[in-house]
């Protein structure tokens, strides 16, 4: 359900851009004030509702494993840590935003010698993307996990993340690598297809279903691998079990 519900995100997000990106061509296609309006609102609730849904699934499975639990008590738990998280979430991409830029700067200057940004493949700037990616895979791939299995705000878990090596998990880092080369190859070759048709939308649905699996279980895999190097009375076991108590 998780996977479903951040592959349905994933859609509605692609068909959002390429509505503004043909009305940004052609004003008449743009949807009407009140329209839009209830469409933005409605995609943001549908991501409040998922994020919640997927924090709560992740603390769940590191507290409680495979046990089922009903949508409602997912989101009743990720409500805990959804703030926390949209501030990591804004500050890591101000970050990679940056890391990016400085990294496209220096191969625009050093190595291609262009003047213009334009001019340069979107190739490259992908892989100043990807390398931007490798530069914070640490606080991309752990930061979440230690948030939700030590039940600690951003700043706290910055200072934790030292307790956690690469090298002690270096088949979750391939995985994390893995998953995001896919992720970039697959929406580059997305990109190469005409949009509009049912084709199109059949090839979207499968990006966001495959992305979305990738991502989920490498997410996962990191709150598992931060569950096992945490002691077993830790904070958030207890504050989960509280909370589906009262509910």
């Amino acid at each position: 359900m998780v996977i479903l519900l951040q592959a349905g995100l994933m859609v509605l997000l692609e068909e959002i851009a390429g509505r503004a990106s043909v009305a940004q061509q052609t004003s008449s296609s743009a949807l009407p004030a009140q329209m839009g309006f209830i469409w933005g609102m409605g995609t943001a609730l549908f991501a409040i509702v998922w994020q919640m849904l997927y924090l709560g699934f992740l603390a769940t499975a590191c507290t409680e494993g495979a046990s089922p639990k009903q949508p409602a008590q997912l989101v009743s738990v990720g409500r805990l840590f959804f703030w926390r998280m949209l501030r990591f979430q804004i500050i890591l991409g101000i970050v990679y935003m940056g890391i990016s830029f400085v990294i496209l700067a220096i191969v625009q200057s050093v190595a291609l010698g262009q003047e213009d940004v334009s001019r340069i493949p979107d190739w490259i700037a992908h892989l100043c993307s990807f390398a931007a990616l490798a530069v914070l895979a640490k606080p991309i791939l752990l930061m979440p996990a230690v948030m939700i299995v030590r039940d600690r705000m951003v700043l706290e878990a910055i200072g934790l993340l030292k307790e956690y090596r690469f090298s002690e998990a270096k088949g979750l880092v391939r995985a994390f690598f893995i998953c995001f080369a896919t992720v970039y190859l697959l929406s580059s070759l997305l990109g190469l297809i005409e949009t509009g048709g049912v084709f199109y939308y059949v090839l979207v649905g499968i990006y966001a279903v495959v992305s979305s699996a990738l991502i989920v279980a490498v997410t996962l895999g990191a709150v598992l691998f931060v569950g096992s190097k945490t002691t077993p009375a830790t904070e958030p076991a207890e504050s989960i079990e509280n909370n589906l108590t009262t509910d």
